[in-house]
């Protein structure tokens, strides 16, 4: 459901399905296809179970369709909060500002930072600038030049700030378009082979290999990386940094990295479980 667009304001509502949301009620709906007629009915509540409990959300999402958000020439209003960030106060709008991997809208009123949750809003970031660009373009940040300004404090008036630049921005767009069309590729041979043939490990260990080379690629694209021309002369810490900086890394990321591990761990395990089940 699109939001409502007018010449004089931009009004954004709470979206249906968050991506979130389809990560989560996807992988059962595909169990319960793959335990149909393969087990008892009383097993089918199992997928059934939690495909209701995480389609409470987007339900009460579909009745809840009042604005959250309404930009219009007069400013920005925060209707969960009540309140009205007016453009004349308003400075360096981050449009693409994101926390703990979820988009936020961050700007300076009266020189206070504030953050605006976007994450289960129906918009992007390119519907936001699409519209303050309308208001007065002035006001966005110069994402460009907050980058420079950012890349000259980690290398420290490295003379090739620039190929650098280059080489991580190509970097990044290899990166995830090689790790996109894996995750697909693997993921779509796994369910053939198991739809193929029945043996009842089949997908579990076409998941397994799927985790197995996407973290391997995840390391040796880094290597390789860190082995280039202009990245090499970098330090430990300023690598890091630059990672951090291109979105390729979060801070804290070794704690984060255990928490992914232990979570793939265990749906990994429930994956094993299940198939031993409709093994039975």
């Amino acid at each position: 459901m699109s939001n409502h667009k007018s010449k004089d304001k931009l009004i954004i509502k709470k979206e249906l399905f968050t991506e979130n949301d389809i990560i989560k009620i996807v992988p059962f709906i595909f169990l319960f296809f793959i335990m149909w007629g393969k087990v008892p009915n009383h097993y089918f509540l199992i997928p059934i179970g939690f495909i209701v409990v995480y389609s409470i959300a987007p339900i009460k999402r579909l009745f809840d369709r009042k604005p959250q958000i309404i930009f219009d020439g007069s400013g920005i209003h925060n209707l969960r909060t009540q309140m009205t960030y007016s453009w004349e106060y308003v400075q360096d709008v981050d449009i693409k500002f994101r926390s703990n991997g979820f988009f936020k809208l961050a700007f300076k009123y009266k020189n206070p930072l504030i953050v605006l949750d976007l994450e289960k809003l129906n918009t992007s970031p390119k519907e936001i600038e699409g519209y303050i660009k309308k208001i007065n373009v002035s006001i966005l940040k110069d994402e460009e030049k907050e980058l420079n300004k950012g890349l000259s404090e980690i290398l420290k008036n490295n003379p090739d700030i620039a190929e650098i630049s280059k080489t991580v921005k190509q970097y990044k767009t290899r990166y995830l378009w090689i790790f996109f069309i894996a995750f697909i590729g693997i993921l779509a041979l796994a369910i053939s082979l198991q739809v193929i043939y029945p043996y009842p490990y089949s997908f579990a260990l076409g998941w397994s290999i799927m985790l197995i080379s996407l973290t391997y690629y995840n390391k040796f694209a880094e290597s390789k990386l860190q082995e280039s021309e202009y990245i090499r002369k970098l330090t430990d810490n300023q690598f890091n940094e630059l990672m951090i900086r291109f979105s390729l890394r979060q801070k804290n990321d070794k704690k984060k990295k255990k928490v992914a591990y232990i979570g793939m761990f265990i749906i990994t395990s429930l994956i094993f479980i299940a198939s031993y089940i409709l093994s039975k």
